[in-house]
């Protein structure tokens, strides 16, 4: 959730010609790894579809590009 916001923090930003409200310095929440979804559905681990993994992949993709239009 907190990649999902400081994504859009950063793109309203750059689009606004503003400054962003999330500063580099003021977190520490590592970017998300595909590796770290971990789902569970009715107790069983939930096999992703090629699917999901591309949507995991562009979301991770997301959250790098915020670490470039931070910079």
């Amino acid at each position: 959730m907190f990649w999902t916001v400081l994504y859009h923090d950063k793109m309203r930003a750059l689009l606004l010609g503003r400054p962003s409200l999330l500063q580099e310095n003021n977190y520490s929440t590592s970017i998300p790894e595909v590796t770290d979804a971990r789902w569970v559905e009715d107790g069983e681990p939930m096999i992703l579809t090629p699917d999901h993994l591309a949507s995991l992949e562009a979301f991770t993709a997301n959250c790098h590009l915020v670490q470039i239009v931070d910079k």
